[in-house]
């Protein structure tokens, strides 16, 4: 028999077995005890199996879960990006950052836990005191200091550091140290303290003078102290009065010269004396100072020690009292020096300058002294425009011997002056910007001899104001220079110039000033009787109009006195600034303060009235005696003043009016 044969006979049997089993109905136990039991071998390969089963299916887990995204989708492994591993860089700066952070935490907690537990803004230091003093003025600081906090506070201590021209008077508080000093003990929650300090502060005009309060303490509930520190700042607004310098600018060799000072008081003033303090170099000589006739001045001097002096006497009954100081040149070192003028004040045995004033000379050395003198002034004082520059030459001859051949020559370096309408009596030949004298126009320039002296006077207008001059730096510079016959004890080096003086333009400030009763589109502004009439109200409307070009200008004020029989009725329109009448004074006062070069034709409009009586019949009155405008140029430093032209009840800038009026109050 074949083996294929013999295994489907094999398999015919089993599935006869098989069906013997399922018909026939034994136990399950014998049917399990009839089971052949498995070889060892079988128990190997069968343990195998379940063992490998179980780790396929785990590996392929693992990797379901490895390629699978934060979605739960596949990841296509092609498109993969490989980062690479962190570097030492990378953990150190992560390093840093975690401890920055756990230290910013911790000094979070400190500030809640301590800082803001104890909030130190809860003690309120003040110190409240003037803006703005003037030198010498005694002023007062009062010093507050308020506990706002819900606990005591324990050991005050305040310190002052004050300004370096802060000198300290009086306290309302004893001082523990210097003056500056204060221990205030402790300060119960919601109490405050307070207490001044009087002082004064002697410096220089417009310069600050800061201090500063530190309040040092500690909370009733904390062992750390704190400090509050306040700052404070006041201004020296003047010193109390003005002085003028009046002084050639050359100084001649061997001669001696003046610096006149003009004092001239303030409304207030703290300052009655002071010393004076000349720093020269060696080789110019200070001499003794002199004053002026006792009838114009108080003033005493003392000499203190080498070029200090003592002065005294400071009174306010003088418009201005004059002391002069002299010097001399002894020799010519440079072509130009300089001497300091310091203003001090002594206090506790310590000064304070509260003013310095340098002169700059330019040093010649000649035979022949000649000075310019501008409108009475060694100095260039400013103009204006349309006005006349009065020069005067003086020349002295300060050699050994006779001076021959003198020429004078005048240069004026500007195109500001009119020389076609020169004032000159001599006659001199003028030039491009000069004018020169020798003896064929001044026959006494043919000789001068030893200490011989004479003048030049001549006078050159300036031009009118033109618009060409906005936005120049217009200024005059004037100087004259001679030239004279050589002779053998000549000096080579002499110089052959005089002094120079610089004037400057002041602004171009005009008022014009119209009353009408027709305006310029003939509307009438005005109302009532034109002319006016006995017994009845007639108005006018005043037009004021300010125009300034140049510079600008500070306190700038319009005012006008009415006359007793006008009335004033109000204001009607103001470009700028304040418009007031005082009934008392009578004067309509237009205070305007500060106006740019900018503002061009500031207008302001007001009304007046005038009601005639039988004695102004056949009359005609005066409405405005002229409007008159005063300002401080912020460039030149002078202070300017204009007046408009008068203006009648013939309303003189009124056409229309002017042609069915003459004026005159009608019955």
């Amino acid at each position: 028999m074949t083996n294929e044969n013999h295994n489907n006979q094999e398999k015919d049997n089993m599935n006869e077995k098989k069906i013997k089993v399922r018909t026939e109905k034994k136990s399950s136990l014998s049917d399990f005890v009839k089971r052949p039991l498995p070889s060892d071998e079988e128990l190997n390969n069968f343990e195998n199996s379940v063992k490998e089963s179980g780790r396929n299916e785990e590996i392929e887990q693992n990797l379901s879960d490895i390629y699978k995204d934060k979605k739960g989708e596949m990841v296509d492994v092609s498109k993969l990006k490989i980062k690479a591993k962190k570097g030492f860089l990378y953990k150190m700066f992560r390093l840093i950052f975690i401890l920055a952070f756990i230290f910013a935490l911790a000094y979070l907690a400190y500030w809640y836990l301590y800082e803001a537990n104890v909030d130190s803004k809860n003690i309120d230091l003040r110190v409240k005191g003037p803006e703005s003093v003037m030198s010498g003025e005694r002023f007062t600081y009062t010093v507050e200091i308020f506990n706002a906090s819900d606990t005591e506070v324990l050991d005050m201590q305040l310190d002052m550091n004050y300004a370096d021209n802060f000198i300290f008077i009086d306290s309302s508080k004893t001082t523990d140290n210097a003056n500056n000093s204060w221990y205030l003990g402790d300060l119960a929650a919601k109490e405050r303290v307070q207490f001044d300090i009087t002082a004064m502060i002697i410096a220089q005009s417009g310069t600050p003078n800061p201090s500063q309060a530190i309040l040092t303490y500690m909370p009733g509930n904390f062992s750390s102290q704190f400090q509050e520190i306040v700052d404070i700042n006041t201004l020296v607004e003047s010193h109390g009065f003005n002085v003028d310098f009046d002084y050639l600018s050359t100084a001649l060799v061997g001669e001696t010269h003046e610096v006149s000072m003009l004092f001239a008081q303030e409304d207030k003033n703290y300052i009655n004396s002071f010393d004076l303090k000349i720093e020269s170099p060696e080789n110019i000589e200070i001499l003794l100072p002199k004053k002026e006739s006792e009838d114009e001045s108080d003033l005493q001097i003392m000499s203190q020690e080498r070029n200090t002096y003592r002065i005294n006497g400071f009174d306010r009954k003088y418009n201005t009292q004059e002391l002069k100081f002299r010097y001399r040149v002894k020799e010519k070192i440079n072509d130009e020096e300089f001497l300091k003028f310091i203003f001090l004040q002594n206090v506790d045995n310590r000064e304070y300058e509260f003013l310095i004033k340098n002169i700059d000379l330019q040093i010649m050395k000649s035979d022949l002294n000649l000075n310019l003198i501008i409108n009475s002034s060694k100095n260039g004082e400013p103009v204006n425009f349309n006005e006349n520059l009065n020069y005067t030459l003086n020349y002295q001859n300060k050699g050994e011997v006779t001076i021959e051949d003198l020429t004078i020559m005048l240069v004026v370096d500007s195109d500001l002056v009119d020389f076609d309408n020169i004032k000159d009596e001599n006659n001199g030949v003028i030039g491009s910007n000069t004018i020169a004298w020798s003896k064929e126009q001044i026959p006494d320039l043919a000789e001068i001899k030893t200490e011989e002296e004479g003048n030049i006077n001549i006078t050159l207008p300036i031009k009118e104001f033109q618009e060409r001059y906005i936005g120049q730096d217009l200024e005059i510079t004037s100087y004259a220079q001679f030239s004279m016959k050589e002779n053998d004890e000549s000096d080579d080096n002499q110089d052959n110039r005089s002094n120079e003086i610089i004037n400057k333009l002041n602004s171009d400030l005009d008022l014009e000033e119209r009353i009408l009763y027709f305006n310029e589109e003939n509307i009438p502004v005005g109302s009532g009787p034109l002319p006016p009439q006995v017994g009845e109200t007639s108005i006018f409307r005043v037009y004021w109009q300010i125009n300034n070009n140049l510079h600008d200008l500070e306190d700038l004020l319009v005012e006008l006195k009415l006359p007793e029989y006008i009335s004033y009725e109000g204001v009607k329109n103001i470009d700028t600034g304040k418009l007031n009448y005082d009934s008392q004074s009578r004067k309509i006062v237009w205070d305007i303060g500060n106006l740019s070069a900018t503002q061009h034709n500031v207008l302001a409009e007001f009304e007046i009235s005038l009601n005639p009586d039988n004695n102004d019949e056949d009359k005609i009155l005066i409405l405005s005696q002229g409007a008159q405008v005063s300002a401080t140029d912020t460039v030149t430093g002078d202070i300017l003043s204009v007046e408009s032209e008068a203006t009648t009840t013939k309303l003189e800038e009124d056409e229309v009016a002017n042609l069915s009026s003459d004026g005159r109050i009608a019955p």
